[in-house]
């Protein structure tokens, strides 16, 4: 269990800088067709342009931000205290569409449970992170 404790919250910021940027390479491979599967579809050219500056441009930088936090000693809390905050907030918006608007697709509802599913383990990986520090 010390292991895990010790292990953990590296190996879940790794983990999801590896997904993020695999989801912008998924993005930048065929951006119009992941943007149909979302049901997105810009009445405008530029639309799409933001789109792809969206998708790709900060998936990329949060996969590497978030990787750089798995192997920089300092940015581990920062990175956590990010993925927490960004899927909680992700789960949130996501689950009042969802749920109260009444906006959805079985995407969308596999979204929302890896979003909370992903908070919980970013409480699991902050708790790890200040275990480890405070028993240094």
């Amino acid at each position: 269990m010390r292991s895990i404790i010790r292990h953990f919250p590296n190996v879940f910021l790794l983990l999801n800088g590896l997904v993020y940027l695999f989801l912008a390479y998924l993005f930048l491979t065929n951006a119009t067709e992941w943007f149909i599967r979302l049901g997105i579809s810009p009445s405008q050219e530029v639309g799409l342009t933001e789109l792809r500056a969206m998708y790709l441009g900060l998936m990329f930088a949060i996969g590497i931000f978030v990787i750089i936090s798995s192997r920089i000693q300092a940015f581990q809390l920062p990175g956590i205290l990010f993925l927490l905050i960004s899927y909680a907030l992700l789960g949130l918006v996501r689950g009042y569409g969802i749920f109260v608007e009444d906006a959805s697709n079985q995407l969308m509802f596999n979204l929302f449970i890896t979003e909370l599913s992903s908070t919980i383990l970013s409480v699991f990986a902050l708790i790890c992170s200040i275990k480890n520090f405070s028993d240094r």
